[in-house]
């Protein structure tokens, strides 16, 4: 079993969610973080073979709606 985790903006956590589903990961986990002061994220945890691992995480790579949040962004 791998473990993949992601510090993710709350609004992308639908789209990790679908991802994880379509590569047929059943063991999801989602939590609270801070990245910095007042800058709130969710953590995205995945548990799940490698091959499954693998998919998850070149689907989340390549997703549109991934690459076009605000993954990278802090807000004051």
């Amino acid at each position: 079993m791998h473990e993949v985790r992601a510090t993710i903006p709350a609004e992308c956590v639908a789209e990790a969610v679908r991802l994880a589903d379509l590569a047929g990961i059943q063991r999801i986990t989602v939590g609270d973080v801070f990245i910095g002061p007042n800058v709130p994220r969710k953590q995205f945890t995945v548990d799940t073979s490698t091959p499954k691992a693998r998919a998850f995480v070149d689907a989340f790579l390549t997703s549109t709606a991934l690459s076009q949040s605000e993954l990278h962004a802090h807000h004051a």
